[in-house]
């Protein structure tokens, strides 16, 4: 059997990695982070204790990484959307919107973790460092939509539609049944891109 090459390394390491967030933020959305142990992690994950510290210094680090792979997520949607030539700001909207939208829907499940989790970051001051940066980045680019669409208030709209997005992720991850499709529609109304 030959050695791994640094290609395979690397592969191993990102299933790894994302095994242990995943089974992180499944056990700090049951229990909440005091009530969580890198021991109980490394069981839901299916590694050992070691290797968890071989990837995170600390379960703190583990929270790090959950928002690292969060806000990767959020940049994720924000290139797809703006990945899309577009023949006006009322499209990048459109399409804006529809990627959120999509997005939120496939990734169903692992919103209903985040949502009991997000409650629980304030108690990281790192977090707010983290996450500030990259709200600021999402509002300036809807906030460019908006100017290039006239809105009197970009800046508040722009705010706005975050606001909703948020509302719009929170309410499908706890109503069963949630009708995302009418609110979708809704959006449209709103922004008139029918």
């Amino acid at each position: 059997m030959s050695p791994r090459t640094k290609q395979q390394v690397e592969g191993i390491r990102a299933e790894s990695t994302n095994k242990i967030l995943m089974a992180a933020m499944e056990l700090f959305a049951t229990n909440g982070y005091p009530g969580t142990s890198v021991n109980a992690i490394a069981k839901n994950a299916g590694v050992s204790k070691g290797l968890i510290y071989n990837y995170f210094e600390s379960k703190e680090a583990i929270v790090k990484g959950l928002i690292a792979m969060m806000l990767k997520m959020a940049d994720d949607i924000m290139d797809k959307a703006v990945s899309e030539k577009t023949e006006s700001p009322k499209q990048e909207l459109k399409i804006l919107i529809d990627v959120f939208i999509d997005s939120i829907e496939q990734q169903m499940e692992m919103m209903r973790w985040i949502l009991p989790l997000a409650f629980q970051m304030s108690k990281f001051s790192f977090v707010n460092d983290m996450v500030t940066g990259k709200i600021e980045s999402l509002i300036g680019v809807m906030r460019s939509i908006f100017e290039r669409l006239g809105y009197d208030d970009p800046e508040r709209e722009a705010w706005l539609l975050g606001a909703i997005m948020d509302g719009l992720s929170m309410d499908l991850a706890v109503m069963p049944g949630y009708e995302i499709d009418k609110m979708h529609k809704y959006l449209y109304v709103k922004y008139n891109l029918m």
